[in-house]
Parts: C-alpha cells; sequence; structure tokens
C-alpha cells in the first residue's frame, strides 16, 4: 500500500525506487550466476552425498535437543551462549 500511496505522490521517487528495485534483483542473480562454476567445482557428486547425509542426520528432530539447550535464562546453541 505505501507503493501506491508513493506513486499517487511521487511518481519520480516510485519509479526510481522500482528502478533500483529491478537493478538490486540482477545484480544479485548474475552475482549467484557467476559464482556457480566455483561451487560446482569445489562439491563434486561423492562430496555431495556425504554432505546430504551428514545434513540430514543433525537435522533430524532427534538432534534438536542436542544442538540447543536453555539454562535458566540462557539460549545456547551447540554449548555456546547466544543471549
Amino acid at each position: 500500500m505505501k507503493a501506491k500511496s508513493e506513486w499517487a505522490t511521487d511518481k519520480q521517487a516510485a519509479l526510481g525506487d522500482a528502478l533500483g528495485g529491478l537493478l538490486v534483483e540482477y545484480v544479485a542473480y548474475s552475482t549467484a550466476v557467476q559464482g556457480l562454476p566455483a561451487c560446482e567445482h569445489i562439491v563434486t557428486g561423492d562430496k555431495l552425498d556425504s554432505i546430504m547425509a551428514d545434513h540430514d542426520s543433525l537435522m533430524s528432530p532427534a538432534q534438536v535437543s542436542s544442538m540447543f539447550g536453555v539454562y535458566e535464562n540462557d539460549l545456547q546453541i551447540n554449548g555456546y551462549s547466544i543471549l
């Protein structure tokens, strides 16, 4: 709704915001595409299988209690205090 009100009051600012948003999207996309060959070179098919197996075991509901812990007024992740 803010965009509609901005368009009604200041068309030049609204147009500048829209073009800025498109530019940011294009730069983010092109940066991601440019980085893909480096990522693909680092992670081959053999390594990916072991990484995904580790990921699946770490993200299982049984492991959540070992990663997160609440101790009185302190929240910890992997033994490190985050509060």
